[in-house]
């Protein structure tokens, strides 16, 4: 692999940007051409790794990866830019706000909880206080986005943003920087709350002082107790920083721990809880909270709701059903109301997941189905055509926001597509989804006899065999985010 051509890396990130691909954008500072790629060969051991210019388009900081204009594909933000991914390796550059200043760290992330994704932007800025804002996407996001400045840091570029106070919203975290040595002392690292969950007011929080960073301010559950801590780099020195979060009475108030990094864990996740006449089953704390609102619709004839009875904290099972009530609807047609996200289906279901006390990134939720007793409810007959299944993302309000929702149907046990079409369907929560959040769905379906073809799926998991890892027979196993080697006969996955 030839050298890059800027000074150095500035900005990377991993994704897949087509289907089948996975790649490494790259933004370098200065003496760049452009925004980079790096595409990751399906023999990445042995095949060389092609790097080509994605865009001449570039701000030589930070780029961020998400669903900008939620056609379902990947986009790419570089700050006060961003780059519409129209496929086959071809882009669009748009200007989301007009600024002299020069945007340095930027994250893609839903703050204002209306299921479009944000930008937080930290602008340059060396020992003099920088801009730090947020930039609301408006429903075309190839206009102009309304900025928020949340405040005016010294040298905002460490940005990182999660619920650090667990309060349902998303809150900003910022280290400050300067070269100076001078400086260093009055140097903060910073949480700024997000105060009504929308973004429009921010409390600061000075977590530390004496500590200059840049590039840093990044957010894990470093001990793994559930909460979410700070670990930070700098300029001007060689240390990594840990901040522990260690309580949020009276606002967040991390303690500064600067020597050494303690193993991290896994978090353990809330269980689900299904709101449905349904049975309970036994607690697994694995997925989000859900809720099955059982509104089933019909085209053209009557709409059924579910009356719900009970609600049990479970992993959903093939055996939980839906028993609606009944009431009349006047006659409609399809493609006669606005919100029905596919016309040539005749039913739905309205499904309400909820990401629980931690933010999820492309997380699976499993809801319990039985289109038999949804079918009869509304005095339709008929097999279940598995290939009609369809999950569309609405807003709160019903609005269409994602027509293409990644899902999988599980056929239970005793699967009869005549009498007996119970299931678990797997529907993915892509890209970010805030703890506390809730996100919505219609599920639609219809009967055999029309013909529908099945969904087109690209495969989350791929495996390669016949693969070396330090000397030994291993398996490749690659996912969007993660690569992982096993070596056959081992138990455990080892992770690269």
């Amino acid at each position: 692999m030839k050298p890059g051509p800027g000074i150095f890396s500035q900005g990377v990130v991993l994704d897949s940007f087509d289907p089948g691909t996975q790649d490494i954008v790259l933004s370098w500072h200065r003496n760049s051409p452009g925004t980079q790629v790096l595409r990751i060969p399906s023999d990445p051991v042995n095949e060389t790794w092609p790097i080509s210019l994605l865009s001449s388009v570039t701000l030589n900081e930070a780029v961020s990866s998400g669903d900008i204009d939620r056609d379902t594909d990947k986009d790419l933000l570089l700050g006060t830019i961003w780059l519409e991914n129209l496929g086959g390796d071809s882009w669009n550059d748009h200007t989301l706000f007009t600024t002299a200043d020069s945007p340095d760290r930027n994250i893609l992330t839903d703050i204002n909880k209306d299921n479009r994704p944000d930008a937080v932007v930290g602008y340059e800025s060396d020992g003099a206080p920088g801009v730090l804002a947020w930039y609301q996407a408006p429903q075309d996001p190839t206009q102009l986005w309304p900025e928020t400045v949340i405040a005016t840091p010294i040298g905002p570029m460490s940005v990182g943003v999660a619920d650090m106070d667990r309060d349902g919203d998303l809150d900003v975290v910022v280290g400050e920087h300067s070269t100076s040595d001078s400086d260093k002392v009055n140097l903060r690292v910073m949480i700024f709350e997000n105060l009504n969950g929308d973004g429009s007011s921010w409390q600061q929080h000075t977590v530390y002082q004496g500590d200059e960073h840049h590039d840093g301010a990044h957010l894990a559950d470093i001990d793994g107790d559930g909460d979410t801590d700070i670990v930070s780099i700098g300029w001007t020195h060689g240390e990594v920083y840990v901040y522990e979060n260690t309580g949020c009475v009276g606002g967040p108030q991390p303690t500064p721990t600067e020597t050494g990094i303690p193993p991290a864990t896994s978090t353990p996740e809330p269980s689900a809880t299904v709101t449905e006449t349904a049975t309970p089953v036994p607690t697994v704390d694995v997925t989000p909270t859900l809720t099955t609102t059982g509104t089933v619709t019909s085209i053209p004839t009557s709409t059924i709701t579910t009356t719900p009875t009970s609600t049990s904290s479970a992993t959903p099972t093939a055996t939980s059903t839906v028993a609606p009530t009944a009431t009349s609807q006047p006659t409609s047609t399809p493609g006669s109301t606005s919100d029905w996200a596919y016309s040539d289906r005749h039913y739905r279901q309205a499904v309400s997941i909820g990401a629980g006390d931690y933010p999820r990134t492309d997380k699976s939720a499993v809801i319990p189905v039985d289109f038999t007793t949804a079918l009869n409810a509304v005095g339709a007959s008929g097999a279940l055509d598995v290939d009609s299944i369809r999950v569309a993302e609405v807003s709160a309000q019903g609005e269409i926001l994602n027509t293409a929702i990644p899902f999988q149907f599980d056929p239970g046990s005793e699967f009869n597509p005549a009498t007996n079409a119970q299931g678990s369907l797997v529907i993915l929560l892509t890209n970010n989804t805030p703890a506390h959040a809730t996100r919505h769905f219609q599920v639609y379906f219809d009967t055999a006899g029309i013909g529908f073809a099945p969904p087109s799926v690209q495969p989350l998991i791929t495996l390669a065999t016949n693969q070396q890892d330090e000397g030994f027979d291993s398996y490749r196993i690659s996912t969007q985010t993660d690569l992982f080697l096993s070596r056959i006969g081992w138990w455990i996955l080892q992770s690269r």
